[in-house]
């Protein structure tokens, strides 16, 4: 084919620059890379071949997160193998959902992101509950904004005109989010809320959270009240 022929090697360590993953790491490798995975790591790769796969996972999932850019998420959470979590092949839209299943995820994407409370020039508010109905359930929620903050969705019960919008459609829903609260694993909440929290509490940490986000009224002081200990 013409040109000089040349070979290059190097040790495996060395060369593993990046990794990409389904429930299994696939490596990406380039000869004589400045710096290499295992050493961002801080673990060899004889040591990290060793491992459980859910070992493993620990150490790419932490890779993983900490050269995640703002606004992205992990779409798998697991470093244990009996919390496989798989994606449907097909992606699905919310608004084709049976009521019963919107109604469970709006919940559960209303109480992993309690920055939704925020008032209406904050921007970007909706997304992580859009990244979460998207990555952790193949759910595409098209405008994510109107499931909190549409009349449609604050008059389900009271149809009565004004108020907090926002407020009267996570009203709408307590039940559902106190449901999902001790429900859902407790990877998502490390994922999304940076700590585990113990399923009895978290609605109290939602609660700590909202009112820390929320502007002109304080959720805490109208949401879950007959709960809150």
């Amino acid at each position: 084919m013409g040109g000089t022929p040349e070979v290059k090697w190097a040790r495996y360590d060395d060369s593993v620059i990046h990794v990409r993953t389904s429930h299994v790491p696939h490596f990406e490798l380039e000869i004589s890379a400045k710096s290499s995975l295992f050493a961002l790591m801080k673990i060899s790769y004889n040591e990290f071949s060793a491992l459980p796969i859910e070992r493993k996972m620990h150490y790419i999932r932490e890779y993983a997160k900490n050269h995640s850019k703002d606004g992205e998420r992990l779409w798998w959470l697991e470093e244990k193998a009996e919390q496989e979590h798989s994606l449907p092949i097909q992606v699905r839209l919310y608004m084709d959902l049976p009521s019963e299943e919107k109604r469970r995820l709006w919940a559960e994407g209303a109480l992993l992101c309690p920055q939704i409370v925020a008032g209406s020039r904050v921007k970007n508010k909706y997304n992580d509950v859009a990244l979460y109905l998207l990555t952790y359930h193949g759910v595409l929620a098209s405008n994510t904004r109107d499931l909190f903050s549409a009349g449609s969705v604050a008059h389900v019960k009271d149809k009565s005109r004004g108020g907090i919008y926002i407020q009267r459609a996570l009203a709408e829903i307590e039940d559902e989010m106190l449901a999902a609260s001790l429900r859902m694993e407790d990877a998502l909440f490390v994922e999304y809320w940076n700590e585990s929290i113990p399923p009895t509490e978290r609605i109290n940490k939602w609660l700590m959270l909202a009112d820390k986000s929320a502007t002109g009224w304080i959720p805490s002081q109208t949401l879950f009240v007959s709960r809150q200990r």
